[in-house]
């Protein structure tokens, strides 16, 4: 199949140009500009050389080069700067430099500060002295109270000591003992004699050994130096507390 025949199309732009559309050149409501007028060539004013292929170049005269001051080379501590421009004493910007401070000031600095640190160290040992006093005095304060309150319960406990003693009666129990330690001895006798029989001879006994081991056992709660003359212990040995038995 064969494909359609387009009709050849016209060349853009055409040759000669376009055509000038009437009334191009004059709007309506727009006055029609004058044709360009080329201005003339600038005429340098006098001091103004004219540079080849510029209209106008300004002289390097008219803005003059700013010229800064060389800074001088360090000196010592308190020596004055030499300018060449701002003369000799003083600073490149016009003001003086400061003086150095004198070696009196110095040292007279140096003994403040060791003053300071002084005082400071004595402040503070003060301190701690007064704190390490006020705990000893706190300590101190402790143990009298303690010992105040031991010596007191001492004092209490040796009242009642004597109270318990002077309840227990030893010197009475003591003479109880003496005293069934003879009925012993009578009941024995009575025995010998035929008098009694042996079994009030043991009851006799028995009585006497009791209130023996009665004193005894008083005897032993209390401390010697509080017996005095009373023995420690009853014992069969002695014939006033030997219940009435024989040698």
């Amino acid at each position: 199949m064969s494909q359609p025949q387009y009709p050849e199309q016209p060349s853009y732009p055409p040759p000669g140009g376009y055509p000038q559309q009437p009334g191009y050149d004059q709007q309506p409501g727009y006055p029609q500009q004058p044709d360009y007028t080329p201005q003339p060539d600038y005429t340098p004013q006098p001091g103004y050389p004219q540079q080849p292929g510029y209209t106008q170049q300004y002289p390097q005269q008219a803005y003059p080069q700013q010229v800064y001051p060389q800074q001088p080379e360090a000196t010592a501590w308190g020596a004055p700067a030499t300018h060449p421009v701002s003369g000799a004493g003083t600073s490149p910007y016009g003001y003086a430099p400061q003086p150095a401070p004198p070696s009196g000031s110095r040292s007279a600095r140096t003994l403040v500060i060791v003053a300071g640190g002084l005082a400071l160290a004595l402040v503070v040992t003060a301190v701690v002295v007064l704190v390490s006093l006020g705990g000893l005095n706190g300590d101190v304060t402790k143990l009298k109270k303690a010992q105040t309150d031991h010596a007191q319960k001492e004092a209490a406990a040796a009242q009642q000591l004597q109270a318990d003693f002077n309840r227990a009666d030893l010197p009475g129990k003591l003479a109880k003992v003496r005293q069934l330690t003879k009925d012993s001895q009578d009941t024995l006798t009575a025995w010998a004699d035929k008098k009694v029989p042996i079994s009030a001879l043991q009851d006799a006994i028995n009585k006497c050994d009791e209130a023996a081991i009665e004193y005894n056992r008083t005897a032993a709660v209390f401390p010697a130096s509080m017996l005095k003359d009373l023995p420690q212990r009853i014992g069969h040995n002695d014939d006033t507390t030997d219940c009435g038995r024989l040698p």
